[in-house]
């Protein structure tokens, strides 16, 4: 197997709608910048690829100084469906699944389409995809999930791990690679439930790497895209230092069962011209305004 890890980068916006934080620092090291030398710990990837924008170039070659790291330039078009991916996984952001849709964590950073370029250039059989705000990705589970593959044989074209989001990667054949880029689909298709050709969960399959039991129930993203991800990366690494993704788990799960975040998950707003309690003697009232 030649395993090559590829990174899809945007410095401006996030596939989830969000600002952009790969330039800004974590710990003194931008995110992007981090997860690539995490990455370049691993001991079976031959090659890390980054593509970008043809407008961002300048800026991500600056943040991939002095490192192996390939940079690549994309001048096509992001995929029609990535706009549903990025309304799907809104409700579900600190699980790998479980978006409206059946959208997973991994479609918010794999656009197929992107993926056979790289192939090309490295001569590469197998790509893993992993987020390029994935700071805190696990290099031994990296590793160990490239062996779950290749000890699964050709037969077997994808492998994953279910952690929470950031943690590790996607890892697919060059021939699935090219068959969902073909199609122009996300590859949460490939995890999806599908009426017509139902079969078992493929949790329960091959593709599926186990995982100590921390980090497959541990719930928390741990991608520098949200405001409460970051805060939750930033704890991590100044109480834990660069520890694995069980010691990261561990953390999670006791955190979630003795700390009240400061803001809730979600806020909803509704504006309307309807006054809820007109009786209601609080001084100053803001005059009636006709229904709009």
């Amino acid at each position: 197997m030649r395993v090559i890890a590829t990174l899809q980068v945007d410095l401006d916006r996030t596939p989830i709608g969000t600002q952009s934080r790969l330039e800004t620092p974590m710990r003194g090291v931008p995110v992007l910048r981090r997860t690539i030398d995490r990455l370049r710990q691993c001991k079976h990837l031959e090659g890390i690829y980054v593509i970008c924008p043809d407008g961002q170039h300048d800026r991500c070659a600056a943040l991939l100084a002095n490192t192996d790291a390939k940079l690549i330039r994309f001048q096509g078009a992001v995929p029609g469906w990535a706009r549903l991916v990025e309304l799907g996984r809104k409700w579900a952001l600190d699980g790998w699944r479980g978006g409206l849709g059946g959208t997973t964590h991994f479609d918010e950073y794999v656009y197929s389409v992107y993926l056979p370029p790289m192939l090309d250039a490295s001569k590469a059989d197998h790509v893993l995809c992993v987020s390029p705000a994935a700071a805190l990705v696990d290099p031994q589970l990296v590793d160990d999930l490239i062996a779950h593959k290749e000890k699964n044989g050709p037969e077997s074209r994808i492998a994953f791990a279910i952690t929470p989001p950031g943690l590790s990667g996607l890892l697919m054949a060059e021939g699935l690679v090219r068959e969902v880029a073909e199609k122009n689909i996300p590859v949460g298709w490939i995890f999806s439930y599908k009426p017509d050709s139902p079969k078992k969960d493929i949790m329960l399959e091959a593709p599926c790497m186990e995982t100590p039991l921390a980090v497959r129930y541990a719930s928390g993203r741990l991608v520098a895209d949200t405001h409460r991800a970051i805060e939750r990366m930033e704890a991590a690494l100044n109480e834990l230092g660069e520890a694995n993704a069980e010691k990261v788990c561990r953390w999670l799960i006791e955190r979630e069962n003795n700390t009240i975040e400061p803001f809730p998950r979600e806020i909803e707003i509704e504006l309307t011209t309807n006054d809820p309690y007109p009786d209601c003697e609080l001084k100053p009232r803001a005059g009636t305004i006709a229904p709009r």
